[in-house]
């Protein structure tokens, strides 16, 4: 359901890819230490093996190695646990700082942690609304919506083509595709209307923009 001039967030499916984006690292690095702490003595051989064959006899003691080797993955393992939290962290922030009001004439943009940004979109200068969707967005039930706007500050700045939203739900993103294309041209209208009952007070005041006579 759209409601007007309130702020909106993605969605919970858009916080959860979020989410997955920034662990990733994290994961991959936890896995790493998992697998070496799996297969923990079978390093501590293959290295005692190829210390000794080196002639570095001062690092082939079993005992040392297995304690540096332990050491280390104990660290890859609060590396990763780190590199999670932070990812974690950053990627709600970046959901609950990126939002879209759905105003009267303007849909508003507001994005940003630090470097905090608003883009204000007007209704009458959207040119086309798609709805894109990878094969990876249509498994986890998300789409990207894409508003092409004619003559954009942002898209100039930036050499953009496109305004998107994503990642969105699909029902929402067709409810907001839906809103919008009611909603192109509304404001040209009203300017219009607005322009002619100014001409018309206007002529009424001033004899030089009145209509001339009738002649007989």
């Amino acid at each position: 359901m759209i409601t007007l001039n309130q702020p909106h967030h993605l969605g919970i499916k858009a916080l959860l890819l979020l989410l997955l984006r920034y662990v990733a690292i994290g994961v991959v690095f936890y896995i790493v230490a998992f697998v070496a702490y799996l297969f923990q003595n079978v390093l501590v051989v293959n290295a005692v093996q190829t210390f000794t064959i080196a002639g570095a006899t001062t690092l082939s003691d079993p005992n040392m190695v297995a304690y540096y080797l332990s050491v280390g993955i104990n660290g890859l393992f609060v590396l990763s646990l780190i590199l999670m939290v932070i990812g974690a962290v950053v990627a709600y922030l970046q959901y609950h700082f990126y939002t879209y009001t759905l105003e009267e004439f303007n849909l508003i943009l507001r994005r940003g942690v630090l470097n905090k940004e608003e883009v204000s979109i007007p209704y009458r200068q959207m040119q086309d609304i798609n709805i894109n969707r990878s094969l990876f967005y249509v498994i986890l039930g998300l789409s990207r919506l894409i508003i092409d706007s004619a003559g954009h500050e942002e898209k100039e700045e930036q050499n953009e083509t496109d305004i998107i939203l994503e990642p969105l739900d699909v029902t929402v993103a067709g409810d907001i595709r839906n809103f919008l294309k009611r909603r192109v041209g509304v404001q040209v209208v009203v300017d219009e209307k607005v322009a002619d009952v100014e001409s018309l007070e206007l002529s009424k005041t001033d004899p030089e923009l009145r209509e001339p006579a009738a002649t007989p």
